[in-house]
């Protein structure tokens, strides 16, 4: 047992009540997280963490298992709740989760920080982080490392937590989530029921991933391609727009994308993908951060604005 895991087990073990909070508008990394971790804890110490978030969880990771167990919106949770411990998972820094759930993590009495991001500052007082594919990894390996029991249910978490921020295995330079996913398959997971389930998209989803995609600017002889989401498409929308990314990485020609999504007036956040070459350089440049195919940034000025930024940004990688 490493003195991490001790450490991470012992503080768990002294805790009554604990809260795991996730980033806002969670992915599959971050619920699938979130859920593994509160069904670890329960089922290895018999105290029944809450799963708090902010934003809206997409439909394609709604299904994951015992979601209604501990999972809640911010708006069920007041400010002043105080726990023994507060746990955020896949989330590098503070400032990525809102004013509520910043609130509960500074009331508690010990926190956790378990992330996958490379670059960021600590903020817990303990910080477990490891450039892994997946935060749930971590999670996975701590308990292995525990010796903590594993079912079905939780194994199927970490495995569709890997499965989603690796772009369904798109995006893996090491053996280590193929080695963690087989992992997740001995302990009961499913990956033909995970993958039926992860490729169904309903309707409405489907045509506004489409209007997006028409609406594209692409520049620099279509290797960079532009989306926007204005405010009033955004709440339509499942998830953040990891279905558009996806379709445009698939063109040929295309090297990077930026998906500027509008949240609301003055508060519009910006996705980076790329096939090949680091990503996460541009996001820092701009206040924010990510893995190298993987970026995001919060930006505090206009959509046309946005765009000419990124603009100047790509001219000196693609001109």
């Amino acid at each position: 047992m490493t003195n991490i895991a001790k450490n991470f087990n012992d503080k768990i073990k002294a805790a009554k009540d604990i809260v795991i909070i996730m980033h806002n508008n969670p992915d599959g990394d971050a619920l699938g997280s979130a859920l593994c971790l509160a069904q670890l804890i329960e089922l290895n110490f018999g105290v029944t963490p809450i799963c708090i978030y902010d934003g809206k969880l997409p439909n394609f990771i709604d299904w994951l298992p015992k979601k209604d167990n501990y999972v809640k919106h911010v708006s069920e949770i007041s400010s002043d709740m105080k726990t023994d411990l507060a746990i955020v998972v896949d989330c590098g820094d503070l400032d990525l989760v809102k004013e509520t759930a910043k609130q509960i993590f500074n009331n508690s009495k010990d926190s956790i920080k378990i992330d996958h991001h490379p670059d960021l500052k600590d903020f817990a007082e303990l910080n477990i982080v490891k450039l892994t594919a997946a935060a749930a990894q971590i999670i996975l390996n701590l308990a292995l490392d525990l010796n903590w029991k594993i079912n079905t249910d939780i194994a199927t978490c970490i495995y569709t937590a890997i499965l989603t921020d690796t772009g369904n295995f798109r995006h893996i330079k090491t053996p280590d989530a193929f080695i963690d996913t087989a992992k997740c398959v001995e302990f009961g997971a499913n990956p033909e029921l995970i993958s039926q389930i992860m490729g169904k998209k309903n309707k409405q989803d489907v045509l506004i991933n489409a209007e997006i995609i028409l609406n594209t600017q692409f520049f620099f002889n279509d290797k960079l391609a532009i989306s926007v989401i204005d405010k009033q498409t955004y709440p339509r929308l499942d998830g953040k727009g990891s279905n558009t990314m996806a379709e445009l990485l698939s063109i040929d020609t295309i090297e990077y994308i930026a998906l500027i999504k509008e949240v609301k007036t003055d508060e519009i956040y910006v996705s980076l993908r790329s096939k090949t070459d680091p990503v996460n350089i541009i996001a820092k440049e701009l206040g924010g951060g990510g893995h190298p195919n993987a970026g995001a940034f919060k930006s505090q000025t206009s959509i046309e604005n946005t765009t000419k930024l990124l603009i100047a940004e790509f001219t000196a990688i693609l001109s």
